[in-house]
């Protein structure tokens, strides 16, 4: 096996009242996916609106999406908690790199 380490990531965003009361706020965060290269062991959300885990549809990327509902709520945020396990891999650098990635980039430009 090869060698690994765990990590913790912390990431929070603070939204300050909104100065458009009536409409609502899509907030959008990353998170970690697991992959050939790390686990994600553990994950955890704290937010002060509904919060849902949702898929990038080119790639499938785990985002968080949490959303305001518009009103007069005050300050809103949106945190989570991740442990992640990333495992050691190397790549040849001597090798021409996969075309997939120009694709994609393609596919993201329509």
């Amino acid at each position: 096996m090869s060698p690994s380490r765990t990590i913790e990531l912390n990431y929070q965003v603070a939204i300050p009242e909104p100065k458009d009361q009536d409409n609502p706020i899509h907030i959008w965060l990353p998170l970690p996916a697991s992959t050939r290269q790390q686990d994600v062991l553990a994950l955890q959300a704290d937010a002060s609106m509904p919060v849902e885990i949702c898929y990038d549809p080119v790639f499938g990327n785990p985002i968080l999406h949490g959303l305001t509902s518009g009103k007069n709520e005050g300050p809103q945020h949106i945190a989570y908690r991740a442990v992640v396990q990333r495992h050691e891999w190397r790549v040849d650098l001597t090798q021409p790199r996969p075309v997939r990635l120009q694709q994609d980039a393609q596919l993201l430009r329509n």
